[in-house]
């Protein structure tokens, strides 16, 4: 029983080790070796929960300029794209009734 939750440990502590890493920017200050089968360091501890918790807030604020620079994008393309479909219904009624042509143009500004 013993054997197998140390297993589970190191375990563990291969997944956190893993993730930290995908992460980056956090140095290795945790090993399975140093807190199995003992009281952790709670300087060490409280040191690496910092790093990490510094890092999540930079990921933060990473993925809110991404979200800032998406939508800054969709905007401006979705605004491109309405102006391509005007100029479209409009070369396509130029030659039909002045009457047409407007009805279609209301429609679209409208929205």
């Amino acid at each position: 029983m013993f054997e197998e939750l140390l297993a589970n440990e190191k375990q563990n502590f291969k997944l956190l080790y893993d993730k930290v890493s995908e992460l980056g920017g956090i140095p290795v200050m945790v090993r399975c070796a140093d807190m199995s089968n003992t009281i952790p360091d709670e300087k060490v501890v409280i040191t690496y929960v910092t790093y990490l918790c510094a890092r999540l807030l930079d990921i933060r604020h990473e993925t809110r300029a991404a979200r800032i620079i998406q939508a800054a994008w969709r905007k401006y393309r979705l605004h491109k794209h309405r102006e391509i479909v005007l100029v479209c219904i409009h070369n396509y009624l130029e030659p039909s009734h002045n009457r047409l042509h407007n009805m279609a143009f209301i429609i679209f500004i409208g929205e």
